[in-house]
């Protein structure tokens, strides 16, 4: 991908709740590597891996990039995490490295700067990401849009309401982690558990068109993978949009698969 290129010589990791990705571009070649992580990884063990994983080139990188799940205001601290291994983590852990460019970045508002690598002239790009959680990431006109205090796109919380009156989070009933939960735990049929479970995908992909009115929704996550679960998203989505909002709209799931938090977190320490 050529616009890939202007990562060369950058490092970016995605610290998620099930896995830790990352990857380097090391003259013009992508290296990947994943990991499990867990609610028993601790911050010394995620800094020792990034350590290794980062010193294992023997180049002077230009960058170092950390996406992850939750939120940072400035860019240097964690600001709010469910992840243990980044609670209180500053950028100053990694001095040690004697990187001199070292940002974190919210995960979905990686994965959003990683549709921009993909999707260069999308004047709004809106990016789903769905896996053990799901979140939402904004740019508009090339630039990140993270709200008035640098909370925006936090989906997962969206109140909904159940099938029996319940008042619930979106993100409890249609992230992949819930979804492989239900199945796994055989509640119901997996089509049909899959079928329900993309009404609210679906209902939350048609409230961010509505609102942001983008041309690109970009879609990341092992959350989407799940047999006719897409399509099923995508039917909901076409039947419920507003016609005017869906002229000129490409809805497409990511090129980078499940690493597009650690592309989106390198693109970031170019913004």
């Amino acid at each position: 991908m050529e616009n890939v290129r202007q990562l060369n010589n950058l490092c970016g990791i995605d610290v998620g709740c099930t896995n830790i990705k990352m990857v380097a571009i090391v003259d013009n070649t992508c290296i990947q590597k994943s990991v499990p992580s867990g609610d028993e990884l601790t911050s010394e063990y995620l800094n020792s891996l990034i350590t290794e994983f980062y010193e294992s080139f023997k180049v002077k990188f230009k960058g170092l990039g950390i996406a992850f799940s939750g939120c940072t205001i400035d860019g240097q601290s964690v600001y709010h995490t469910p992840l243990t291994c980044v609670e209180g983590l500053n950028t100053s852990a990694f001095s040690h490295l004697g990187c001199e460019n070292v940002k974190l970045i919210n995960d979905a508002n990686a994965t959003a700067l990683a549709g921009t690598l993909e999707y260069p002239e999308s004047k709004v790009l809106v990016a789903v990401t769905n896996g053990t959680s799901i979140g939402a990431g904004v740019v508009i006109n090339g630039l990140l849009f993270t709200g008035s205090n640098g909370f925006a796109g936090e989906i997962y919380g969206n109140p909904t309401i159940v099938t029996d009156g319940e008042v619930t989070k979106i993100g409890r009933i249609c992230s992949g982690a819930k979804i492989m939960k239900k199945i796994l735990h055989n509640q119901e049929g997996g089509k049909t558990i899959c079928k329900k479970s993309a009404v609210y995908m679906g209902s939350e992909i048609v409230s961010l068109i509505h609102s942001f009115n983008p041309d690109t929704v970009y879609l990341s996550g092992g959350g989407f993978n799940f047999e006719n679960y897409l399509d099923y998203t995508l039917q909901f989505v076409y039947s419920h949009t507003y016609p005017s909002f869906l002229t000129n709209l490409k809805i497409v799931q990511s090129g980078f698969s499940n690493y597009s938090g650690c592309y989106g977190a390198m693109k970031n320490l170019l913004m």
